[in-house]
């Protein structure tokens, strides 16, 4: 998988899961990557990021190689922390964690939530 390769770990299974029913979300703020960058459907110039390119260009910061980041609202990441597997909200500047999650699909339920 690309993953792998690129960013030498699996993709969740619950984010391919994600990316089966949607591959990808833009709605109210909130970014949720796909599995390349595309348009966004009626809006040409909004764009989505790709899963392994948005997790790529952030590892410039070695901090980001902790993390694989699926989604993001500009000023915040919805990641998965490698180390331990669990999923977290990470300040996207000062780059410390606000939030832990129990699984992706409450990470993204609330992230979604918060956008209402």
């Amino acid at each position: 998988m690309e993953s792998v390769k690129n960013l030498g770990d699996d993709t969740p299974p619950e984010y391919l899961a994600f990316l089966q029913q949607h591959n990808g979300l833009d709605w109210n703020g909130l970014s949720v990557y796909a599995t390349e960058r595309m348009s966004v459907a009626g809006s040409p110039n909004a764009i989505i990021g790709g899963f392994v390119e948005e997790n790529l260009n952030r590892r410039d910061i070695p901090k980001w190689s902790r993390y694989l980041v699926f989604a993001d609202t500009g000023d915040d990441c919805y990641c998965l922390r490698l180390l331990d597997r669990k999923y977290c909200l990470i300040d996207a500047v000062a780059l410390e964690e606000i939030e832990e999650f129990q699984s992706f699909d409450q990470m993204v339920a609330e992230a979604l939530q918060k956008r209402i």
